[in-house]
This record gives structure tokens, sequence and C-alpha cells, in this order.
């Protein structure tokens, strides 16, 4: 894998926390809080099997690099 220069970080991004919290009717809702907007590189590494319209397994589609997050040094401070 070949790190982007920053020129190839052409895409701006959201990064987003989740949490799925109940509702009360045996459903969820998901609350997005929005984190930090940054750029970053998209790159397409794979596909998924669809079956009538519907995602029959998980895998890895995309890889996205973030170069620098203002306040982040750590990966461990991501998310």
């Amino acid at each position: 894998m070949i790190e982007p220069l920053s020129g190839d970080l052409n895409r701006r991004c959201s990064i987003y926390s989740s949490k799925l919290l109940p509702n009360g009717k045996s459903d969820h809702l998901t609350e997005r809080t929005p984190l930090w907007r940054c750029w970053c590189k998209v790159e397409v590494i794979g596909g998924s099997v669809y079956w009538d319209n519907v995602q029959t397994e998980e895998s890895i589609t995309h890889r996205i690099f973030v170069r620098y997050v203002k306040g982040k040094t750590r990966p461990q401070d991501l998310p």
C-alpha cells in the first residue's frame, strides 16, 4: 500500500460517531454526531454481492486515506 501524496487528497469528508438508541417501539434510531471534517482520498478496492437489491455479504469495498486531523496525533485518539 502506497501512502497518497497531499495532492491526492481530493475529497472532502465528514467523520461521524454513531449510536443506536432504542425508540420504545421495538426498533431503534441512529444518532450521528459529527466529529470533524477533513480532506481524504477514497480508493475502491472491491465489491459486494447483491441479490434482489439486498447486500448478501459483508466485505470491505473502499479504503479511505486521511493524512492529518487537527488535534489528533495518535491513531488511538481516533474513534
